[in-house]
């Protein structure tokens, strides 16, 4: 058996939906504040337990930030990052709002918010270098 614990719905949700476009059947377990989605392992063979996992990671990154979102006061705002590499090769953070982030984290992945900003970050390069 292979357990994945969530805390949220969203990212559990997507997990479920990636696990039934494999064709794999899950069971859910209901904890105080976790959810288990459990699935047999038999048929699971090394390249499919990969995807899962990597999937799993992104996912649970999800949640982990909706959940510091979620436990922030609002007078301890803090920062998220999102790293950004920039065409020369170098990397820097843009800094963002936990609960901006858990927002957008809703709608996107993770990765999806890194080529997005990475997408902003070449178009303002480029558009620095054009300047006279």
């Amino acid at each position: 058996m292979l357990e994945y614990v969530f805390f949220h719905e969203v990212p559990r949700k997507r997990f479920q939906e990636f696990l039934k476009e494999q064709g794999l059947v899950w069971t859910l377990e209901s904890g105080d504040m976790e959810t288990l989605v459990v699935i047999d392992d038999v048929g699971v063979d090394d390249t499919l337990a990969d995807r899962i996992e990597s999937v799993y990671d992104e996912l649970f990154a999800m949640d982990q930030a909706i959940c510091s979102a979620a436990s922030a006061e609002p007078a301890d705002q803090g920062i998220e990052g999102v790293t950004v590499r920039l065409e020369s090769g170098r990397t820097v953070v843009a800094d963002l709002p936990p609960e901006l982030v858990s927002r957008v984290l809703t709608a996107i992945s993770p990765q999806e918010l890194r080529v997005f900003v990475d997408a902003v970050a070449r178009a303002i390069e480029r558009a620095t270098r054009q300047q006279p």
